[in-house]
């Protein structure tokens, strides 16, 4: 089976709500697989392999961004759910 040499292979931004150090934060590996911690208060540390016993990663933002567009949706729809029976 033939593969691609690694330098030809494709990677894409992912971020990952985060905890690195006991600080809160967000892990991003960019399209280089350079990985980069991103703390609330926006400092920014490059990443190596040593660093990541003390990494915690909590979730993709992008997953839980549409699971809580998600919930809101339904939020809403339960308001108006509710809404409706009330005024019938």
């Amino acid at each position: 089976m033939a593969t691609l040499p690694q330098a030809q292979m494709q990677h894409k931004r992912i971020a990952y709500h985060a905890t690195w150090h006991d600080t809160h934060g967000t892990a991003i590996r960019n399209h280089r697989n350079e990985v980069y911690f991103v703390s609330d208060d926006d400092r920014v540390t490059r990443l190596y392999d040593a660093d990541a016993p003390a990494l915690i990663l909590h979730g993709r933002v992008d997953l839980s961004a549409e699971a809580r567009r998600v919930d809101m949706e339904a939020r809403t729809d339960l308001a108006i759910l509710n809404a409706v029976r009330m005024a019938a």
